[in-house]
């Protein structure tokens, strides 16, 4: 199916930038939307500017090189400016043309994202590919995978937390698609001492370790935090995609 491109609007930067915008959905670009799902954030700042940032712990540097490099690929965007804030590694980037894309075309927000889901083109996919490329942006950028020890090693479960109920509930069907099982942890309240506020999470969690083992093969982390981690589990197959 290919996309109505007509929705797009372009700035005058956009064209002297030469952007382009995707014109069918691939593995790529479902996993953009993945890590946009996850972690990126897009706002307004006037008529014709929309901002695009994102951002991890200095440690995942290579990580927000993949991310830079995907944007390259799929957008043909070469401006992308990079900040170091402590321990923080952010990247952003404005175009009129990409904000459209993401609202128009893949009904992604503009503004905050409490409310968030999947898209319905993802949501609506039965190609796995796709499924796990979307997954495996998501769980890069937004989920974690916890090692509690035991007295017999490490008890491992990959989790992933959010405001959004419809997208834990969405996370979860799609999961189910791929034949991995995973539990919910819905309207949790939690109390947050920083503001001194209570709120509501919804968690997805992958306990079982072989639901774990298979989601990771079939996911294929690029993210080397979970690689470090995956490594004081003891041996396993696991298949890396570090090198795109």
């Amino acid at each position: 199916m290919k996309f109505d491109l007509s929705q797009i609007k372009y700035s005058k930067k956009d064209l002297i930038k030469n952007i382009k915008i995707p014109v069918e959905l691939t593995e790529e670009l479902a996993e953009d939307i993945g890590l946009h799902v996850g972690d990126g954030s897009l706002y307004s700042h006037g008529k014709e500017t929309y901002e695009f940032s994102y951002s991890g712990n200095f440690i995942e540097k290579d990580y927000m090189g993949f991310i830079i490099e995907l944007k390259k690929k799929l957008y043909n965007i070469n401006k992308i400016r990079k900040y170091r804030y402590g321990n923080e590694f952010r990247v952003n980037f404005n175009s009129l043309a990409i904000a459209t894309f993401y609202s128009n075309i893949l009904g992604l927000p503009i503004g905050k994202k409490k409310d968030i889901d999947v898209p319905n083109i993802i949501k609506n996919c039965e190609d796995k590919k796709i499924i796990a490329a979307f997954l495996r942006g998501i769980v890069d950028t937004d989920f974690c995978l916890a090692l509690r020890k035991t007295n017999k090693g490490y008890n491992p479960s990959l989790e992933g937390a959010s405001a959004s109920k419809n997208l834990i509930l969405s996370l979860y069907k799609l999961f189910k698609k791929l034949g991995i099982d995973s539990s919910l942890e819905l309207d949790t309240i939690r109390f947050d001492k920083r503001v001194n506020k209570y709120y509501k999470i919804n968690k997805i969690i992958i306990r079982k370790k072989t639901s774990l083992i298979n989601s990771l093969k079939l996911i294929k982390s690029r993210n080397k935090k979970y690689q470090d981690r995956i490594k004081k589990m003891g041996p396993m197959e696991f298949e890396s995609t570090t090198s795109a």
